[in-house]
């Protein structure tokens, strides 16, 4: 900021007319209008990530040899070895989780519980992944 203020003071003493005033102007009313577009326009991406998804059904748990379904509306806990590294999955109220990994990163515990169409889980040393769909998961968009 001081450097700034020392371009704008030597900028002034050599006499640049209109560099103080260009630094210095008040929004317009373009300036307005943008910053409201973009407001409207975080504000309706935040919105549908919020709400926009529908509650799954189920979760696909797919690795590099197997792949199971497991349904979201019954309690179960399961646990599968993949490359080496096991992993203990649980399905409780309506989301999924992985709960424990022997992986050395532990990302897929963190990344917390699923529930929602199209959300998922990855552990990328185990080479596996839960994805949660519902029965109307054909298609994102129908044209024609």
């Amino acid at each position: 900021m001081r450097k700034l203020w020392l371009y704008v003071k030597s900028a002034v003493q050599r006499g640049a007319k209109g560099t103080v005033d260009q630094l210095k102007r008040k929004l317009c009313f373009c300036d307005i209008i943008v910053i409201f577009l973009a407001s409207v326009l975080v504000l309706s991406a935040f919105s549908y990530q919020v709400f926009g998804h529908r509650s799954g059904e189920s979760c696909t748990v797919r690795t590099e040899t197997d792949e199971f379904t497991l349904d979201l509306s019954e309690d179960k806990e399961a646990t599968l070895v993949s490359c080496g590294i096991s992993l203990t999955i649980i399905v409780k109220d309506g989301e999924a989780w992985v709960d424990a990994s022997s992986c050395p990163d532990k990302i897929c515990v963190h990344s917390g519980k699923i529930s929602k169409s199209g959300q998922s889980v990855v552990c990328i040393p185990a080479k596996a992944s839960l994805t949660i769909s519902t029965e109307a998961d054909d298609a994102d968009w129908i044209i024609g």
